[in-house]
């Protein structure tokens, strides 16, 4: 797996405060299961730390469509807009 995906490294290369808190184990099994759906592809073996992961077109629509909802989708106004009280709303429990 590509080193820089490891919880240890991946603050510094993606260059933010904070990291995914996955262990190695973790890491290799959601990689597995991601490569599985179709979501990303693996150039070499996840075991091997030059390998390079990178999302499919479909694992890129779904990070698309979860890092910039359509709102209106899974908002609703309930009551009167004096209360000021949404409701959240999902098309399948999976997806809520």
């Amino acid at each position: 797996m590509t080193r820089c995906l490891e919880d240890d490294v991946y603050p510094l290369h993606m260059n933010v405060g904070y990291s995914h808190g996955l262990t190695r184990q973790q890491l290799v099994a959601t990689l597995t299961a991601m490569v599985e759906r179709d979501l990303a592809t693996v150039d070499g073996s996840l075991t091997d730390s030059n390998s390079s992961v990178t999302l499919t077109e479909t694992g890129g629509s779904q990070w698309e469509m979860e890092r910039n909802p359509l709102w209106d989708c899974f908002i609703s106004q309930r009551g009167n807009v004096a209360d000021n009280r949404m409701t959240v709303v999902a098309p399948d429990e999976r997806l809520g």
